[in-house]
C-alpha cells in the first residue's frame, strides 16, 4: 500500500496498539500493524520483524497483518502533528548508584583474559499518557534524520529509538557490518581519536566481529577507522564487509554476533558471566536494550543494535544507556558518558 491519501487511515488505533516500523538501507520506511507474535519463525513469511532478548537466544517474531511501504518524506505530514503532543512526567529515578557498584566490582576482575564488559544504568519516569508518548517518540525517531529509526510495540511494552549501530545488512551473499565503540561529545574529535582507552575498546570490538564472522564468510574486508557523528555525540566507527558462505543461516549469524563486544564485552563468554552477576542484572534480569531488532523484507535483511531508545513498560518510561569498561576506565568519565547518551536520547525523542 503506497497511496499517500490513505496513510492517515492506515495509521489508526490498531497500528498504535500493535505495530512496528523500520528504515531499510535504501531509506525506505516499512511499517506494520495487526497480525501476531510468535517465538517460532514462520518459514513461509518473507516479511517479518523481531526483537531478540539480550541474555538468551529467545526471539519474539512479529508477523503484521498489514504492511505499508513509504518514504519518510511522504509520511512526514502525518507525523508532524504528533510532535506537539503534551506528555506529563513525574517521579524520575535513576540507577547510577548501582552502575558505580558494578563498576567497582568489574575493575577488580578485568585482566588480560577478561578485557571488557559493558555496564548499564537506566532512568525510569512515570508518564500520564503512554499512547501519546508512543506516538511522539515514533514521530521524532522517523523525522530525526540521525541514525536508523526503529520501533516495535505490543501489549504494555514498546521500544522505539534511532540507533547509530547496524549489526548487519544482508542482501544476497553480501553482508555489511560495523564496529562502533568509543564515545565523546561533538567537537572532541581529536581527543576521541587519540584516546588510548577508546581506541583499545574500539579495537576489541573490531577483533570480536572479525573473529566471529570467520566461520560464516569466505572473504572479509575491513575499512579504516573514522569519526562518526550522531546528534551531539561522536563515535569511532569501522565498516566491515563480508561475503557469506551459501549455507549460512541468519539466526546462527545473529546468535553468534549478538551481543557484540560493543554491548556485551570481550571475551563474550566471560563478559556475559560477569554481567549476569551484576546488581543491575539482579534488579532487571529481562532485557531487550543492546540486543537485536530485525526486519526481513523479501530479499533484504537488516539487523539493528537496539540502543538510543526509549522503552515503555506499563506506565513507566525507561531510558537505558551503557558504557564499555576496560582497565583504563575512570568512573567519572563513564558516568559522564552514560548521562551524555541518556540526555541525547531525551533531546532527540522527547
Amino acid at each position: 500500500m503506497t497511496d499517500v491519501q490513505n496513510i492517515q487511515d492506515w495509521m489508526d488505533s490498531t497500528f498504535f496498539e500493535k505495530g512496528t516500523f523500520a528504515v531499510l538501507k535504501n531509506q525506505t520506511l516499512i511499517m506494520g500493524k495487526g497480525g501476531y507474535f510468535s517465538e517460532e519463525k514462520n518459514p513461509e513469511r518473507v516479511v517479518f520483524f523481531y526483537i531478540k532478548e539480550f541474555y538468551s537466544t529467545k526471539y519474539n517474531y512479529y508477523y503484521p497483518e498489514s504492511i505499508l511501504e513509504i518514504s519518510t518524506e511522504d509520511v512526514a505530514p502525518f507525523l508532524n502533528p504528533l510532535l506537539k503532543l503534551n506528555i506529563k512526567f513525574e517521579g524520575t529515578t535513576n540507577f547510577d548508584a548501582i552502575f558505580e557498584q558494578d563498576f567497582s566490582k568489574l575493575k577488580k576482575e578485568l585482566n588480560d583474559d577478561f578485557q571488557k564488559a559493558v555496564l548499564i544504568s537506566s532512568e525510569n519516569t512515570l508518564v500520564d499518557n503512554t499512547i501519546h508518548l508512543k506516538k511522539k517518540i515514533m514521530a521524532k525517531a522517523i523525522l530525526s534524520k540521525v541514525g536508523t529509526p526503529y520501533g516495535l510495540w505490543f501489549d504494555h511494552y514498546a521500544i522505539i529509538g534511532v540507533t547509530p549501530e547496524i549489526l548487519f545488512d544482508k542482501e544476497s551473499n553480501k553482508l555489511e557490518s560495523v564496529a562502533l565503540a568509543g564515545t565523546a561529545k561533538l567537537g572532541e574529535e581529536n581527543k576521541l581519536f587519540s584516546s588510548l582507552k577508546d581506541r583499545k575498546e574500539h579495537n576489541l570490538v573490531i577483533a570480536n566481529i572479525l573473529e566471529e564472522l570467520k566461520p560464516f564468510c569466505s572473504e572479509i574486508l575491513k575499512s579504516e577507522t573514522v569519526i562518526a557523528p550522531y546528534a551531539k555525540m561522536i563515535h569511532l566507527k569501522t565498516d566491515i564487509t563480508g561475503y557469506l558462505k551459501s549455507q549460512t543461516q541468519i539466526v546462527d549469524l545473529i546468535n553468534t554476533l549478538s551481543p557484540t563486544a560493543a554491548l556485551g564485552g570481550h571475551p563474550k563468554k566471560k563478559a556475559k558471566e560477569f554481567l549476569e552477576s551484576t546488581q543491575y542484572y539482579k534488579k532487571f534480569p529481562n532485557r531487550f536494550f543492546g540486543s537485536v531488532f530485525g526486519i526481513n523484507y523479501h530479499e533484504k535483511h537488516r539487523a539493528l543494535v537496539m540502543i538510543r531508545n526509549i522503552q515503555i513498560q506499563g506506565k513507566e518510561m525507561v531510558i537505558e544507556s551503557g558504557a564499555g569498561i576496560v582497565q583504563e576506565s575512570d568512573i567519572d568519565n563513564e558516568l559522564n558518558e552514560i548521562n551524555l547518551k541518556r540526555n541525547t536520547v531525551k533531546e532527540m525523542l522527547l
